[in-house]
């Protein structure tokens, strides 16, 4: 396992580590609710649609590249703190256009034509999540937070019938694993809606952002 995967593993494991120690002690502990929120159920789940775009990239691409982007999520909200933790599915994806270039299949000169071709980069993300709630509770409730998980990376040329050749730099076919990590901020609407932009990092080929419209059922204020 190469040290970057060590890492990554040991700050995974550090984060629900440090989620069970946050949990065991903050059912006898008082903290000034009335500064911060308010108690709400301790279960709820989400689920959320959006959009995303690369970060970073080639700067070859042509035109934006933007995609789909879809996930669950089920999440504690501890009792006596405005954090919730929880585990996350996700996937989403790009489509970018990049230089490429056409040989005549009939032909064994290497005469070469310049052209465009679109690839999609897709991620299937598991990640365990945590977030500060600054208002739990309220109608508004900011909230920021970070992932921390695996991705599986895949990337495939749309042109792929055509004859187009890609620069091998462009990762255009084929499968990678690795480490994610997911800041993310947001803010829930009357409990229930939540507006998030999320940074995907991983490996540097497939970064991206999304912002998703999410719809969370559960973690309504406790009477």
């Amino acid at each position: 396992m190469k040290l970057r995967n060590r890492f990554f593993l040991a700050l995974w494991v550090g984060l629900l580590s440090f989620s069970g120690t946050v949990l065991a002690q903050s059912e006898n502990a008082e903290f000034p609710w009335n500064s911060i929120g308010h108690p709400v159920q301790c279960i709820e789940g989400e689920v959320m649609f959006g959009f995303g775009g690369q970060l970073g990239g080639f700067p070859e691409s042509v035109g934006p590249s933007l995609g789909m982007a879809f996930a669950t999520e089920l999440r504690y909200n501890f009792r006596q703190l405005p954090v919730d933790v929880g585990v996350h599915f996700g996937t989403n994806g790009m489509m970018r256009t990049l230089p490429a270039w056409w040989q005549d299949p009939n032909s064994d000169a290497a005469v070469v034509e310049p052209e465009e071709g679109n690839v999609r980069y897709r991620n299937m993300t598991v990640a365990v999540v945590a977030d500060w709630n600054f208002r739990q509770g309220h109608r508004v409730n900011p909230f920021a937070g970070v992932g921390l998980g695996f991705a599986r990376n895949r990337s495939c040329p749309i042109d792929a019938d055509m004859g187009l050749n890609f620069s091998p730099k462009y990762h255009t076919d084929g499968t990678q694993y690795g480490a994610i990590v997911m800041p993310r901020v947001g803010v829930e609407l009357f409990r229930h809606l939540r507006l998030m932009t999320t940074f995907n990092i991983t490996r540097c080929h497939f970064h991206n952002a999304t912002f998703t419209l999410g719809v969370a059922i559960g973690g309504r204020p406790r009477r």
